[in-house]
């Protein structure tokens, strides 16, 4: 059986320097400061293992409500395979949708990546794109809810115009029905 000289090489460099002890070297990425989406983040290690944190610039708040105040400020790498994927690939282009990110891909020359890195990948993305739809659909429901809200205060106005028109309709019937009566009666009296 024959083996290979430089994948020999590769596993005695993995037994010395376990990719879980270096994760950031091991997918060669500075741990101290990484740049994703043109926004700061940076790699912490907490007992769950390496998390991407993502650092606003002073002076920029996290927006109270709308379309941001959802975003999640940090994605947890759960493993050495999740660190390569976060090294590899932005969280924007993640996010894309499949023919867009297929397009990006070919064109950030991206290495091939093994069967789990792949099956990772996909379940990432499956989370992500996950968490885009949600957020849009967030946005869509309370769009609705606002043209919703217009829609019943229009109605409102319109439905109490309309009763006030029936109102006057009834009372002009009703003195109508008055002056009918007052006239049957007088025609019954002149044609006695």
């Amino acid at each position: 059986m024959d083996i290979d000289a430089g994948l020999l090489n590769e596993l005695d460099s993995l037994e010395s320097n376990p990719p879980w002890e270096s994760v950031a070297a091991a997918v060669k990425i500075e741990p101290e400061s990484m740049m994703m989406d043109a926004a700061p983040v940076k790699l912490e290690q907490t007992a769950d293992g390496m998390v991407p944190v993502l650092t606003l610039p002073a002076g920029t708040p996290r927006p109270p409500h709308g379309p941001k105040s959802r975003t999640k400020m940090q994605e947890e790498i759960k493993d050495d395979l999740d660190a390569t994927i976060y090294g590899l690939f932005s969280v924007a282009s993640l996010k894309l949708s499949r023919e867009d990110f297929k397009a990006w891909r070919e064109g950030a020359n991206v290495r091939k990546l093994s069967g789990s890195e792949q099956r990772r990948l996909s379940e990432i993305r499956r989370m992500l794109r996950a968490r885009v739809f949600a957020e849009r659909t967030r946005i869509r429901k309370l769009a609705e809810t606002k043209t919703c809200g217009k829609t019943l205060s229009s109605l409102k106005s319109e439905n109490t115009k309309l009763k006030k028109r029936v109102a006057r309709f009834e009372a002009t019937e009703i003195k109508l029905q008055a002056q009918i009566k007052k006239l049957m009666a007088e025609k019954r009296t002149a044609g006695r």
